[in-house]
Order: structure tokens, then C-alpha cells, then sequence
């Protein structure tokens, strides 16, 4: 509610960042169930991927969100 207030959400870049953020946990959600239900090597390489694709998603959000918007809180 805090940044919704201050950063006109609607508008900003940042809500298209956590929307994004969001189908990649969904992504490296449904490659997790899929490795564990049949495991393969294709399976678990998907798996991987996208655990590391996560990690790069969650390393560019916390650059957006405290190193961009840091004077904006």
C-alpha cells in the first residue's frame, strides 16, 4: 500500500518488473513438479534453468526495488 501510494503503481515500471517476477516463480514452480513427477534429464535440466532464471529475476528485482526506488520510501 506504502509504494502503491508513492509510485503510482499503475504507471510504473516496477509493477511490470513484479508481474514478470511472478510468472517466473510460476514457471520454476511448474518445471519443479514436472522434474519431481518424472524424472529425466530434460526434466531436470528445466528444473535447474529455471531455478537459476529465479535467481536472476529475484537478484534484477532487488536491484529495481531498493537501488532504483530507494528515495521514493
Amino acid at each position: 500500500k506504502k509504494l502503491r501510494k508513492k509510485l503510482r503503481y499503475d504507471r510504473s515500471i516496477i509493477k511490470k518488473v513484479y508481474e514478470f517476477f511472478g510468472l517466473i516463480c510460476i514457471n520454476t514452480w511448474i518445471w519443479s513438479t514436472i522434474f519431481h513427477a518424472k524424472d529425466s534429464s530434460f526434466t531436470e535440466k528445466m528444473d535447474y534453468f529455471s531455478a537459476f532464471l529465479l535467481t536472476l529475476v529475484q537478484l534484477n528485482l532487488f536491484f529495481v526495488r531498493f537501488l532504483l526506488y530507494k528515495n521514493s520510501l
